[in-house]
Protein backbone atom coordinates (compact mmCIF):
# COMPACT_ATOMS: atom_id res chain seq x y z
CA UNK A 1 0.00 0.00 0.00
CA UNK A 2 1.61 3.47 -1.23
CA UNK A 3 1.23 5.95 1.58
CA UNK A 4 0.20 9.21 0.49
CA UNK A 5 2.22 12.59 1.06
CA UNK A 6 0.45 15.28 3.46
CA UNK A 7 1.19 18.40 3.77
CA UNK A 8 3.75 20.33 2.80
CA UNK A 9 6.70 18.35 0.73
CA UNK A 10 9.75 17.74 2.42
CA UNK A 11 11.25 19.57 -0.13
CA UNK A 12 10.43 21.77 -3.13
CA UNK A 13 12.73 22.63 -6.29
CA UNK A 14 13.97 26.06 -7.31
CA UNK A 15 11.45 27.70 -9.07
CA UNK A 16 13.91 28.16 -11.94
CA UNK A 17 14.08 23.93 -11.86
CA UNK A 18 10.44 23.40 -11.07
CA UNK A 19 9.67 26.03 -14.01
CA UNK A 20 11.15 24.32 -16.37
CA UNK A 21 9.81 20.45 -15.60
CA UNK A 22 6.66 22.03 -15.54
CA UNK A 23 6.46 23.98 -18.86
CA UNK A 24 8.41 20.67 -20.48
CA UNK A 25 4.68 18.92 -19.71
CA UNK A 26 2.73 21.59 -21.39
CA UNK A 27 0.01 21.58 -19.08
CA UNK A 28 -2.61 24.08 -20.55
CA UNK A 29 -3.67 25.41 -17.07
CA UNK A 30 -3.06 25.32 -13.10
CA UNK A 31 -6.10 23.15 -12.71
CA UNK A 32 -4.13 20.63 -14.85
CA UNK A 33 -1.00 21.14 -12.96
CA UNK A 34 -2.31 20.74 -9.69
CA UNK A 35 -4.22 16.87 -10.74
CA UNK A 36 -0.39 16.22 -12.29
CA UNK A 37 0.97 16.98 -8.44
CA UNK A 38 -2.30 15.21 -6.53
CA UNK A 39 -1.88 12.19 -8.52
CA UNK A 40 1.63 11.66 -9.64
CA UNK A 41 2.90 13.39 -5.90
CA UNK A 42 6.25 14.16 -7.89
CA UNK A 43 9.02 14.87 -5.11
CA UNK A 44 9.89 18.67 -5.23
CA UNK A 45 6.80 20.04 -6.04
CA UNK A 46 3.92 22.11 -4.46
CA UNK A 47 0.33 21.70 -4.67
CA UNK A 48 0.35 25.68 -4.20
CA UNK A 49 3.64 26.79 -6.10
CA UNK A 50 1.91 30.44 -5.62
CA UNK A 51 2.15 30.89 -1.95
CA UNK A 52 5.18 27.89 -2.24
CA UNK A 53 7.57 30.72 -4.27
CA UNK A 54 5.77 34.01 -3.32
CA UNK A 55 7.30 33.40 -0.12
CA UNK A 56 10.36 33.23 -1.47
CA UNK A 57 10.11 36.26 -3.56
CA UNK A 58 10.17 34.10 -7.20
CA UNK A 59 6.79 33.82 -8.38
CA UNK A 60 6.04 35.67 -11.40
CA UNK A 61 2.47 33.82 -12.59
CA UNK A 62 0.64 30.93 -13.61
CA UNK A 63 0.95 31.67 -17.20
CA UNK A 64 5.14 32.21 -16.33
CA UNK A 65 5.25 28.82 -13.80
CA UNK A 66 3.90 27.00 -16.87
CA UNK A 67 6.12 28.03 -19.56
CA UNK A 68 3.18 30.06 -21.55
CA UNK A 69 5.34 33.15 -21.50
CA UNK A 70 8.71 34.36 -20.46
CA UNK A 71 7.61 38.08 -20.35
CA UNK A 72 7.37 39.84 -17.02
CA UNK A 73 5.64 42.85 -17.57
CA UNK A 74 7.33 45.83 -15.15
CA UNK A 75 4.25 47.21 -14.22
CA UNK A 76 3.36 43.59 -12.47
CA UNK A 77 6.30 43.51 -10.99
CA UNK A 78 6.21 46.88 -9.42
CA UNK A 79 2.39 45.82 -8.59
CA UNK A 80 3.58 42.56 -7.02
CA UNK A 81 6.29 44.34 -5.11
CA UNK A 82 4.20 46.87 -3.65
CA UNK A 83 1.27 44.56 -3.01
CA UNK A 84 3.32 42.35 -1.05
CA UNK A 85 5.14 45.48 0.53
CA UNK A 86 4.17 44.14 4.05
CA UNK A 87 6.17 41.19 3.54
CA UNK A 88 9.60 43.67 3.73
CA UNK A 89 8.86 45.58 6.87
CA UNK A 90 11.96 44.24 8.97
CA UNK A 91 14.42 44.20 5.98
CA UNK A 92 13.85 46.81 2.98
CA UNK A 93 16.77 45.80 1.33
CA UNK A 94 14.53 42.39 0.81
CA UNK A 95 12.27 44.57 -1.29
CA UNK A 96 14.81 46.30 -3.42
CA UNK A 97 16.92 43.00 -4.22
CA UNK A 98 13.14 41.05 -5.10
CA UNK A 99 12.75 44.09 -7.44
CA UNK A 100 16.10 44.05 -9.12
CA UNK A 101 16.31 40.69 -9.63
CA UNK A 102 12.60 40.65 -11.47
CA UNK A 103 13.56 43.65 -13.67
CA UNK A 104 16.97 41.97 -14.79
CA UNK A 105 15.41 38.19 -15.22
CA UNK A 106 12.76 40.52 -17.49
CA UNK A 107 15.50 41.78 -19.38
CA UNK A 108 17.36 39.12 -20.23
CA UNK A 109 14.68 37.16 -21.53
CA UNK A 110 13.67 40.64 -23.98
CA UNK A 111 17.25 40.92 -24.90
CA UNK A 112 18.02 36.96 -25.69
Amino acid sequence: MQTKRRGRPSFVLPYGEARQIVKSKNFDSKAEYIEWVVNEQPEGFSKDPYQTYRLRGDWVSYAHFLGKTDDIPCEDIVQQIEAESFTYVHNPFSKIKNLLHKILHNFEVVHN
